[in-house]
């Protein structure tokens, strides 16, 4: 006995066994209901951390299998979340271009820097540090970041190149300049989804509206070729960059 808790306490999962048909079933729809949320919310996040959509689905999946493994709470989703995509982005973005092989290799130094930070920290049982931080403070740093998430997308919805440079307002004010140059058919493309996601949600709630449009959009998009699309010239910051 004292064996079995020992192994448990070092493996936590071994407690879901033996599994029963209604724990099966409802594990199952739990982590469908995650993946519809998760796909389109970690191609935002890599977005925002200024990497390929692709690593947004690494960083989605992995975290989430370590830590139905081995997290202390069924319920705690782990994973990459707004603000520390954009602190990542913040961080790197002075010592490589977001995107660039340089800047993904950074990334993924990083996280593996926080990793071993954080791990460090829960072995020590330093986790309490976190509640030094005043309410004021968390409560600026959450609706800045609400902003700021929301203001990056005007740059994708228009289809123009959004500068990254040492303050953010110049670079928003530098996409606002560039509302003239927008790519017509990427903003179409805007629309389009966002009237197909609120027609969803009125009429067919129950479906993920969100994840379909994603689905939607690449597939039309690649049948299309839309991602061959000519350049995009940022006449306000004096850059020539591709717009994929």
């Amino acid at each position: 006995m004292v064996a079995i808790q020992r192994m448990q306490a070092v493996f936590p999962f071994l407690r879901w066994f033996p599994m029963s048909h209604a724990s099966i079933r409802a594990d199952l729809v739990a982590g469908i209901t995650v993946a519809l949320i998760l796909v389109p919310q970690s191609m935002a996040y890599a977005q925002l951390a200024g990497l390929p959509v692709l690593y947004g689905l690494y960083a989605s999946s992995i975290p989430v299998i370590v830590a139905s493994l081995w997290g202390s709470s069924s319920q705690l989703h782990s994973g990459p979340v707004a603000m520390l995509s954009l602190m990542s982005a913040a961080a790197l973005t002075p010592l490589a271009t977001p995107g660039s092989h340089d800047f993904i290799a950074l990334s993924i130094m990083l996280a593996l820097m926080v990793g071993v930070l954080r791990l460090a920290l829960g072995i020590f049982k330093r986790g309490a540090i976190v509640n030094l931080l005043s309410s004021p403070v968390i409560v600026g740093f959450t609706n800045a970041a609400a902003l700021i998430i929301g203001f990056s997308q005007l740059s994708k919805i228009i289809g123009v190149p959004f500068p990254r440079f040492d303050v953010y307002l110049a670079d928003l004010w530098r996409v606002i300049g560039q509302v003239g140059m927008a790519h017509w058919p990427t903003v179409g493309f805007a629309i389009g989804a966002y009237a197909v996601i609120v027609l969803l949600s009125k009429w067919r709630p129950r479906l993920p509206g969100v994840l379909m449009v994603v689905v939607l959009a690449t597939v039309l998009s690649a049948l299309i070729g839309f991602e061959k699309r000519p350049k995009s010239r940022c006449l306000s910051c004096g850059l020539l960059r591709k717009w994929t």
